[in-house]
């Protein structure tokens, strides 16, 4: 952040100015519109082409294809979006390739060009930077890639720097020349074939300390001296240093820290001027302690604060919305809320001594949008339901009225969930049980003041948590079991709409209201897991309604999923003909051999999964289509994926569809053949044609629901660490979507 101007010399002269900001930067491209990709991408190099997958029937009845991608030609094939004068963005997209490199280019102008790739042949990430006809590299890192495998790429671009992720991992950093400026692209470097899908660009904000010049820094005594990508302070007393790069409010803070023995540095946030900021630090010595607090008016008020496993090394704390992360060496050493923070600068921290430090970076963290489990708009629309040409409402069907009239659909001034309370109550629940860490949000129109409103979570035969708000009073209360525990007061609703939020993150349950009201509330004996709730005391207007899970691992499988790795039979993105309303899945082959994939991220050992699981139909060219049976649909939990029959195994529909089983290591220890679980195909398709199954364990009782029923009950007394997630079936073909992975109640998390 700086000023702007005009520069001149004897001989000019300067007219009119305009300075004026530039629109946001927001590009998403699935590729569906084929036609109009071209006009969107230009071709710089080599071929593109949109890639289609059709079933047969659908490709005769000219129905919409089943995915749709970019692919590259042989060579070297570049395609380019955006605007010459972009120059910081954080750009993404899900990349499988066939061989040789490729990725995200970035700063793409003319023949100028960079770009994060992946390489197949050597197993490398690189950054790479177009020389003359040839790419040279910057920075490079190994690591395992798969040609075959779906990837999720991210490239950040910023003055000085980019950083290339993998799956949500940094992998690799190159500094760059500050200037930069230029279109975002895809690349292949000799991998025709390969697939490019689901791109997202954003518009984002960093500063980093980088080999050019120095960074400006401001601080009121003290020794400071920069160069390059490094600070050094020297003090008696505390001293902060401050960047002159404006005030930040969401921001994630990083630098490699060292210090001299007994003294105190790190890293700092919003600070402002009167000596108020909030500090993330370490102090050095034979037992190193780290310390997260904040400073006002010479007041010290401790947030969190432990043992230190080093005395140095790279910090990060992160705030975003009042969420407070303190990282050391890649370890989460704590997470705090706090929502008194305003927007200030950003810093570093030393006390009683000297320290230094390298590769400073600021980033505005993007607030990337939660996956939902529901998001009800208040359209009214219909959803397909499990059962065969069954449609439900989100506000009626999933999100079921305990008390009052609720409705949603096309008012007047706009799509709207409706209530009209009976006797002063209306509740509305969603229909089953939310595992882990909760997230209910509400978008309220209007609210009025003579009546209150509120969301709960945890909710079942006694009531959970909640958060109800007053609006003629301008007091809100968080409560637990129908006590207050905490509160909220002198709120400014201002007669508008109001955003209202209520979550629970591990021993944290925090309630919101808009941006800048809030309250976080630490519970150590944290509640059961329950439902969702909406409740008012007279009329309610709300414009949407989510319900999701922030530490919940959720895939609609609605696109390529990168942390899905197949290990056994063959598995498709879109496939076959959903007789059943359905228009995303994933589809297992498992007729050869039993299939089997595996998810990529590890889980703790209480973990509950969901996932929905349905007949596979095939179309033909000649207008006909046939049903397939289906059974021996697997769930594992606390799996190990060099290992097939490691962990609890919950099989559907064993041997062909009769009984219902759980395996511990490959070992069957309960089972059912309760005629409600069977999967039958008789005549034309199966019954049922789709199901859910829920399967749990926690603190070493394992269960599994099937389309909300019991089906089996075990206690281990021996309960498996933690591992793995995976889905599979044998001597079928079947269709999966909807899954969700939830860490259990009992992952209290970092506090």
């Amino acid at each position: 952040d700086g000023r702007l101007g005009v520069w001149a010399v004897e001989g000019a002269t300067v007219g009119e100015v305009l300075v004026q900001p530039l629109g946001e930067i927001a590009f998403d491209e699935d590729f569906f519109e084929r036609e109009q990709v071209p006009g969107r991408w230009e071709t710089l190099r080599g071929d593109w082409r949109v890639g289609v997958y059709y079933d047969p029937l659908q490709k005769l009845a000219d129905f919409a294809p089943g995915a749709c991608w970019y692919e590259p030609g042989d060579g070297e094939c570049l395609a380019a979006t955006g605007h010459w004068f972009w120059d910081s963005y954080r750009a993404e997209a899900t990349v499988r390739l066939t061989g040789g490199a490729g990725g995200l280019a970035c700063h793409v102008e003319g023949d100028d060009a960079l770009a994060f790739v992946l390489s197949s042949d050597d197993s490398k990430a690189r950054i790479v930077r177009r020389d003359g006809d040839s790419w040279r590299a910057l920075a490079a890192t190994n690591m395992p890639v798969d040609a075959g495998q779906w990837y999720r790429l991210a490239l950040q671009a910023y003055p000085g720097r980019l950083v290339g992720s993998v799956n949500g991992r940094e992998v690799v950093t190159a500094h760059v020349p500050e200037a930069l400026i230029g279109q975002v692209g895809l690349l292949s470097l000799d991998s025709p074939g390969s697939r490019f899908d689901d791109v997202r660009v954003r518009g984002m904000r960093g500063v980093a300390m980088t080999g050019g010049a120095p960074m400006a820094w401001e601080s009121r005594g003290g020794d400071w001296e920069g160069s390059g990508d490094l600070l050094r302070g020297r003090t008696a007393g505390a001293e902060v240093a401050t960047l002159r790069a404006g005030s930040w409010t969401d921001c994630a803070i990083s630098a490699q820290v060292k210090t001299s023995r007994g003294v105190t540095a790190g890293l700092v946030a919003h600070h402002q001027s009167g000596d108020r900021a909030y500090l993330f630090t370490i102090t050095s010595g034979k037992r190193p302690v780290w310390r997260l607090h904040v400073v006002s008016g010479g007041q010290t008020e401790k947030l969190a604060e432990g043992p230190a496993t080093a005395a140095a090394g790279l910090m990060t704390m992160t705030w975003v919305g009042g969420k407070i992360t303190c990282d050391l060496n890649g370890e989460r050493l704590c997470r705090a809320w706090d929502f008194r923070a305003a927007p200030g600068r950003a810093g570093v921290y030393v006390s009683g001594g000297a320290a230094t430090f390298t590769g400073y970076t600021v980033v505005e963290p993007e607030r990337a949008p939660q996956r939902a489990i529901c998001d009800a708009e208040g359209t009214g629309a219909k959803v397909p339901a499990l059962q065969e040409k069954v449609f439900v409402r989100k506000i009626g069907g999933l999100w079921r009225a305990k008390s009052g009239r609720w409705r949603a659909g096309q008012t007047a001034s706009g799509p709207t969930i409706t209530c009209d309370a009976t006797g002063g109550r209306g509740l509305l629940r969603f229909h089953q049980v939310t595992p882990g860490d909760p997230r209910v949000v509400a978008e309220v129109i209007a609210p009025r003041e003579t009546e209150q409103f509120g969301l709960g979570i945890c909710a079942g035969d006694e009531p959970g948590y909640a958060f109800k708000v007053w609006p003629g009073d301008g007091v809100a209360s968080l409560m637990r079991r129908g006590e207050e525990v905490a509160r909220l007061s002198d709120l400014t609703l201002g007669g508008g709409d109001a955003t209202v939020e209520l979550l629970r993150d591990g021993v944290w349950v925090v309630a919101r209201l808009g941006e800048s009201q809030g309250l976080a509330w630490r519970d150590d004996d944290p509640l059961p897991a329950g439902h969702a709730e909406v409740y008012t005391s007279g009329s309610l207007r709300m414009s949407r309604l989510i319900l999701t899970s922030d530490n919940a691992l959720i895939y609609p499988f609605d696109r390529p999923e990168a942390d899905w790795r197949p290990a056994a039979g063959v598995w498709g993105d879109h496939s076959g003909m959903a007789c059943i309303l359905w228009d995303y899945w994933m589809s297992g082959d498992g007729r050869e051999e039993p299939a089997l994939i595996w998810n990529a991220r590890p889980v703790r050992a209480d973990v509950t999964v969901d996932v929905q699981v349905s007949e596979y139909t095939e179309g033909y060219a000649d207008g006909a289509h046939k049903h397939f049976p289906y059974h021996d649909a697997k769930v594992v939990l606390c799996g190990r994926p060099a290992e097939p029959d490691s962990g609890y195994a919950f099989i559907v529909g064993e041997g062909g569809g009769r009984r219902t089983v759980l395996l511990r290591e490959g070992v069957e220890v309960a089972s059912t053949d309760d005629s409600r679980f069977r999967i039958v195909m008789g005549g034309h398709c199966n019954s049922p044609r789709a199901g859910n199954i829920r399967a749990s364990v926690s603190g070493g009782r394992v269960a599994l629901t099937v389309s909300g029923v019991t089906a089996l009950e075990w206690d281990d007394p021996e309960p498996l660490p933690g591992g793995y997630v995976g889905l599979g079936l044998r001597g079928c073909r079947a269709n999966f979507r909807d899954c969700a992975i939830y860490p259990d109640r009992t992952w209290l998390g970092d506090s």
